[in-house]
């Protein structure tokens, strides 16, 4: 545009130049076969002028024909390069934050090839730094890293710094990171998930619980998630006030799915055994082991019990048929409530029928006790000698 104005700029004043009479340059004579042009010399310089200009014109224009496949071929590898290198960044993308689905489709289509750019090299690079902890070298490394067009670029440079924000124990600017970032990735989620953690962000946490049932992850991924998610409800509880645990309020914030599991079951009987309040804690206990039986729970079982043992006796011995529980444990059980409930016979012959080998410490703890409970010293001081020979 700036050539074409100095071009158009100079032929004017040239043209108002050969008007003024008073600058002419002499004349010149042009013979023509039978036809004679008689002209002043600035026209004739006008002229010459415009006459190189189309000449240089036309040798431009032969020169882009004359190279025009190559313009062309050289678009078509331009074009090439840019798909292919944008492929290589969906595919780091998806391999930095975790989603292998996404990225072993993607990185199907890459052919093999020496072109490799230098963001990617870094960004795997900063990301193995980080990995060995050496988080200045990360730092800079990713700081040496000029933006692309590609946004996913800019995404994996920001998670990269969140996690070395949280491994600098900067949990606040890690988190504000990951919240700008809002991006709902394996990866991500798995430093949210430790991050908000660390900042005591339980309940914020217990809201995502949703996103667990994505079909994005990986089963393994789904597996590590619940893993973290279960990790936040312990520390949920541990946060917790005692006489609060067994309310219903608090007990529907918890996913019914995770309160199935043993662990977080059995922090709830904890807590509630905090409490001294033995009939919300057997209610609890009861609920629990008529859905699964469990072994750690069956003897906090034990320890709710602390009046008539009768109803306690009856519903053991229903769990013994319709549960899974190991025979042997279960006789271990029936013989400290009949030893309690002073049924002394039916207690010395469950114990008779125990195989010491198959219980574990808990239970062989409870076993010597019943013993002792019946005054029985020469068995209970076997027992004992037994165990300790056991530890």
């Amino acid at each position: 545009m700036y050539k074409f104005l100095l071009f158009l700029i100079t032929l004017i004043t040239l043209f108002i130049l050969s008007a003024i009479p008073s600058i002419q340059l002499g004349k010149v004579e042009i013979s023509f076969f039978n036809y004679f042009l008689e002209i002043s010399g600035t026209q004739m310089a006008v002229f010459v002028f415009f006459l190189l200009l189309i000449v240089n014109y036309l040798i431009s224009l032969i020169k882009k024909i004359l190279f025009y496949p190559a313009n062309i071929l050289d678009f078509f590898e331009r074009n090439k390069k840019e798909k292919f290198n944008k492929k290589l960044f969906d595919s780091l993308f998806f391999e930095v934050l975790g989603d292998k689905i996404e990225g072993a489709r993607i990185s199907k289509d890459i052919k093999k090839t020496n072109f490799d750019p230098f963001q990617i090299q870094s960004i795997r690079r900063a990301k193995l730094l980080i990995d060995c902890n050496s988080l200045s070298e990360a730092k800079q490394t990713l700081n040496s890293i000029s933006l692309s067009r590609h946004k996913n670029i800019k995404i994996i440079i920001d998670f990269l710094f969140a996690r070395i924000a949280y491994e600098e124990s900067d949990f606040v600017e890690s988190e504000r990171i990951l919240d700008s970032i809002n991006l709902k990735k394996f990866e991500i989620l798995k430093l949210l998930f430790l991050v908000k953690s660390k900042l005591g962000k339980y309940e914020e946490l217990i809201e995502m619980k949703n996103i667990l049932e994505s079909k994005s992850f990986t089963q393994q991924q789904t597996e590590t998630l619940n893993f973290y998610f279960i990790d936040v409800l312990c520390n949920f509880i541990h946060s917790q006030p005692a006489d609060t645990i067994n309310d219903e309020h608090f007990l529907k914030k918890i996913p019914n799915k995770f309160l199935r599991n043993g662990k977080i079951k059995l922090l709830i009987v904890k807590k509630i055994f905090e409490t001294k309040d033995k009939i919300a804690l057997r209610f609890f206990i009861e609920k629990c082991l008529d859905e699964k039986w469990s072994d750690d729970l069956s003897l906090f079982y034990l320890k709710s019990i602390s009046d008539d043992a009768k109803p306690h006796l009856s519903k053991i011995e229903k769990w013994i048929k319709q549960k899974d529980i190991q025979k042997n444990k279960g006789l271990v059980l029936l013989s400290y409530l009949s030893v309690i409930n002073d049924i002394k016979g039916q207690a010395k012959k469950n114990l008779s029928e125990i195989l010491w080998e198959d219980l574990d410490l808990n239970f062989k703890i409870i076993f010597i006790y019943c013993y002792q409970l019946l005054e029985k010293t020469k068995e209970s001081e076997y027992y004992i000698k037994k165990l300790f020979e056991e530890i």
